[in-house]
């Protein structure tokens, strides 16, 4: 890849990633300073030692950022002091999934009001993701099942079941 193509490549990854990188740098540090160095510490990976990764498909791509963000954000807090112990565990151990982000921020990023955030509150955590990755993430059903590890015909239920409930409370919202 020629430096000129590299250079656009990054510049539209920095465009597309950079709100969802800090997002999840943020949830784990809580600091705006150390979520900087860790987007500057994953572009720096990639352009110097990973530029194989920027010709992953986009999806590829996107969870490969969400992960490095993930992890750089953690050593980064390791160094700094700024996660303790019982969060490292938790982050080190746990997948990344929508309950570690707040629901607040679906609205900017995924266009889902007030009022639909009430709703997905009112879901199951893993009924919640679901329709986060789908819907708001644009992920396939066949991802989502490889992203939280069960089968695709538990996601096209879970699907299914959360957008009856969905359904019902606007119902019930539209009555009163």
């Amino acid at each position: 890849m020629s430096d000129l193509a590299r250079d656009k490549v990054i510049e539209l990854l920095i465009e597309k990633y950079s709100t969802v990188i800090h997002k999840i740098a943020y949830e784990i540090l809580k600091d705006w300073h150390l979520v900087e160095d860790v987007e500057q510490e994953i572009l720096f990976k990639l352009i110097e030692r990973y530029e194989d990764k920027l010709l992953l498909p986009q999806d590829e791509l996107k969870s490969y950022l969400c992960t490095a963000a993930k992890n750089t954000a953690i050593n980064i807090g390791r160094k700094n002091g700024a996660i303790q112990e019982a969060e490292e565990l938790y982050f080190t151990n746990a997948p990344l999934t929508m309950e570690a982000v707040d629901i607040a921020v679906l609205y900017d990023e995924y266009g889902f009001g007030i009022e639909m955030q009430d709703i997905l509150r009112t879901l199951d955590n893993i009924d919640r993701d679901i329709i986060c990755l789908q819907y708001g993430e644009g992920y396939q059903r066949k991802e989502i099942a490889e992203i939280l590890g069960v089968s695709e015909e538990f996601v096209k239920k879970r699907v299914y079941r959360a957008r009856i409930k969905i359904k019902s409370i606007l119902v019930d919202r539209k009555e009163d």
